[in-house]
């Protein structure tokens, strides 16, 4: 009569390929969800840091128009020896915004305001602003309205800009003089950044958008 088959037990050999295979989908797992919740924080924080810009915006936006600038809104800076985003150090250089508590993150927030100005000099079909510092054609097919001084009152279609000269689509009655004041699309263009660091990484979110002169203020604070 035959005897009962034995059980088989495990190899060592079997045994080491089991536990490797095991470290690795282990390894996988881990790196996954941490992938993934690294992605998550990021999101996150991007979404909030859009807000931070949002806020800061809106409340340019019902300031008095002649107060909408760089004097009545300093940038706020993260300091230099502040590295450590997992540890809430004395701020003395500024007071940045908080934007993740938990991690102990702050963003810097920059404001740029851009897109009117007191011209230089100019032509019936030009207007000089050595002040300006514009990027190519960033304001082809907008409006340029010509607010004090000599031309007041006039406005006309831009067909390019240099660095600090825009060019009209059409010609002025009366050329822009030396110490008119100008604003592109009838308001200042404002340009919100937020930038923070996670995780070695830097990161930035920016809004931009135009307040209106709509209460025809003649005090431009410019």
């Amino acid at each position: 009569m035959p005897g009962k088959p034995r059980s088989r037990g495990y190899s060592l050999v079997e045994v080491m390929i089991a536990m490797v295979i095991l470290s690795v989908m282990t390894s996988v797992i881990i790196t996954s969800f941490i992938q993934a919740s690294r992605s998550s924080r990021i999101n996150s924080n991007a979404v909030a840091a859009k807000n931070i810009a949002q806020g800061y915006f809106e409340m340019l936006a019902i300031e008095d128009f002649e107060r909408v600038g760089n004097t009545e809104h300093p940038d706020y800076i993260v300091p230099a020896d502040y590295n450590n985003e997992y540890e809430d150090k004395e701020l003395t250089d500024a007071d940045p915004v908080w934007l993740d508590q938990a991690l102990g993150i702050r963003c810097a927030v920059d404001f740029e305001f851009r897109g009117f100005g007191i011209a230089e000099n100019g032509s019936s079909s030009m207007l000089v602003d050595n002040d300006a510092n514009w990027e190519p054609d960033e304001w082809k097919g907008h409006t340029l309205f010509i607010v004090s001084g000599v031309g007041e009152g006039q406005f006309v279609e831009i067909a390019g800009n240099g660095q600090t000269t825009l060019d009209l689509a059409s010609s002025l009655a009366f050329p822009p003089a030396a110490g008119d004041r100008y604003m592109i699309n009838n308001g200042k263009t404002v340009r919100i950044t937020t930038t923070w660091t996670y995780m070695g990484r830097q990161y930035q979110q920016s809004i931009e958008s135009l307040i209106c002169n709509f209460e025809g203020s003649d005090d431009f604070g410019f």
